[in-house]
């Protein structure tokens, strides 16, 4: 009990942010009340940014893989207006690949459901649905990029090019609890990138150039020579 003796009781022998934090409720109550509305008014305006971004990213997005559909003569290409899947319904009639990775992606999904409610049971259980719902996610994931590939081969453009996002936001990922800056730069760099691709695949020229065919080198026959002369 002895340190109890020794604490500063009296305000002028306390440091000097001490000091001046103020010990009555009231004073702190009207010193945070600006503090919070500061705080809440800059995550509101980070929210709106991150809406309209993203509003922005979906016109864009649904303009440019309206076009791909346009010029690879898909039936309806105004689907990609669809909200969420309809980037991915172009590029899947663009492929005309077999729809089984959509019935890969429901399983995982049900097979998660499934075991989530069986968890009562067994915890293992939940593992086992989660590990089957990643493996999904997998497979469904490995298709679309192969139906990327596809439709960008569909309208004369390396197929390639849809591995730089890939492996970039990989990297990204990876680099995240290394180095958080650089993570995001490289994130955001292979957002660009796809961007970037799918604007060329929409906009530019999907006709490959022309070679000139050889030149016929006819050689006459003796008949021929001598009619001539």
């Amino acid at each position: 009990m002895n340190f109890l003796q020794n604490l500063p009781l009296n305000p002028s022998a306390m440091p000097g942010n001490l000091q001046n934090f103020p010990s009555n409720p009231q004073a702190m109550t009207e010193n945070l009340f600006p503090l919070l509305s500061n705080l809440l008014g800059i995550v509101e305006g980070l929210i709106i940014a991150a809406i309209l971004v993203s509003f922005a990213i979906y016109i864009y997005l649904s303009i440019a893989y309206s076009k791909i559909g346009k010029k690879t003569g898909l039936a309806n290409p105004g689907i990609a207006w669809l909200p969420g899947a309809g980037p991915l319904a172009i590029i899947f009639e663009t492929a005309k690949d077999h729809w089984w990775p959509f019935l890969v992606l429901a399983i995982g999904w049900v097979s998660t459901l499934l075991f989530t409610g069986l968890a009562i049971y067994s915890l293992s259980l939940v593992t086992i649905g989660y590990i089957i719902f990643l493996l999904s996610l997998l497979i469904f994931g490995i298709m679309t990029i192969i139906w990327h590939w596809k439709t960008y081969k569909a309208v004369n453009k390396p197929g390639w090019w849809i591995l730089v996002p890939v492996v970039l936001g990989v990297i990204g990922f990876l680099l995240s609890p290394v180095d958080k800056k650089i993570s995001a730069i490289i994130s955001f760099v292979a957002i660009i990138s796809h961007l970037v691709f799918i604007s060329i695949a929409a906009w530019g020229s999907s006709t490959q150039p022309t070679q000139q065919a050889p030149a016929e080198t006819t050689q006459k026959t003796p008949e021929q020579a001598t009619q001539k002369a």
